[in-house]
C-alpha cells in the first residue's frame, strides 16, 4: 500500500493534486492506465488519513505523473476530502 503525503522526500510518491473524485501523483514508478491501486492520503490540516481504492486513468512517463480516479473510499473519506478542499479554498 502506498502512502502519498505532500511533505515526502522527492524520491517517494508525492501527492500533486487532490479533488473530490481523483488525485494526481508524481512518482518514479508509474502504473499503467486501467490498473487498480490502494493508496492512503494524509490530510495535513486535519491529520486524517483517507484510504482510496482507485484506478489509473492516465500516466505521463515524461513528467512522472499519473492520475487516479476514485472507486471506493474509506469510511468518512468523502467528507474528510470535502472538508480539506473547502478549508484549502478558503485559505486562498
Amino acid at each position: 500500500m502506498a502512502h502519498f503525503r505532500p511533505d515526502q522526500a522527492a524520491h517517494l510518491p508525492q501527492l500533486m493534486s487532490l479533488s473530490h473524485g481523483s488525485l494526481i501523483v508524481r512518482s518514479r514508478e508509474l502504473l499503467e492506465p486501467g490498473q487498480r491501486v490502494r493508496v492512503t492520503v494524509h490530510l495535513v490540516n486535519s491529520g486524517q488519513e483517507v484510504t482510496i481504492e482507485g484506478e489509473v486513468v492516465w500516466a505521463n512517463h515524461q513528467l512522472g505523473d499519473m492520475a487516479l480516479r476514485f472507486l471506493e473510499l474509506s469510511e468518512g473519506g468523502r467528507e474528510a476530502i470535502a472538508a480539506h478542499l473547502s478549508e484549502w479554498a478558503a485559505s486562498r
